[in-house]
């Protein structure tokens, strides 16, 4: 079972804790939370949920570009007693000659399995207005490498590639909209595993909601 209190996720919270003591100071800064659900959790191109999954993300934002949280949402694989994901994350956000740039460090456990843990550090990078994103993710420990490719497409879709080195690859295209003071979002995801990777391939459409909580 995933251990909450670990030296490792102590430390993270610590530091998410320092962030809202600097935020009680900045000239300008935010906590935030949101929640919401899906029919079926995908990330990735790769099915989470098996079927409908609520999700809780909360964290707090300076004005300095540091940031932190902790997301919270429920899971289900083949052959695993797992039953939720908890990510606690931190990072730092600038705007650097016009490129947004993003560098976090991400802690994704599983409450029920704990052999599903693995961490990663990723960049990011925002072009035009953050309309085209390029994200690679190193893997820690045994943990895949993976890189995508995102952008917007003129307003009327987001589409993203992507490739989990050694696994496979996956697309996704969605649409978000305002709806009873949320977002909705519809979307398909593919993914297609290499012939020698031990994953599946997947396809599927969803529907999700979400609303900011404060």
């Amino acid at each position: 079972m995933k251990e909450y209190f670990t030296k490792k996720n102590l430390l993270i919270a610590g530091g998410i804790l320092l962030l809202a003591l600097l935020a009680n100071n900045a000239r300008a800064a935010d906590v935030y939370g949101n929640a919401g659900g899906y029919s079926d959790y995908i990330w990735r191109g790769m099915n989470q949920s098996q079927g409908p999954s609520a999700f809780l993300d909360l964290g707090v934002s300076t004005d300095l570009g540091l940031y932190g949280g902790l997301w919270v949402g429920q899971v289900e694989f083949d052959g695993s007693i797992a039953t939720e994901e908890q990510d606690w994350y931190i990072g730092f956000n600038k705007n650097v000659m016009g490129v947004n740039v993003d560098v976090a460090y991400w802690d994704y456990g599983y409450r029920g399995d704990s052999n599903l843990d693995f961490e990663e550090a990723q960049v990011k990078l925002g072009f035009f207005d953050n309309k085209l994103h390029v994200l690679h993710a190193v893997g820690m420990d045994d943990a895949s490498d993976y890189t995508e490719v995102s952008f917007s497409m003129f307003s009327m879709a987001d589409f993203s590639y992507g490739l989990v080195k050694d696994h496979g690859i996956n697309w996704e295209v969605s649409r978000s909209m305002d709806v009873l003071g949320g977002s909705l979002e519809v979307g398909y995801a593919e993914f297609i595993a290499d012939d020698n990777a031990l994953a599946l391939d997947e396809d599927g459409f969803y529907i999700g909601w979400s609303r900011p909580l404060f």
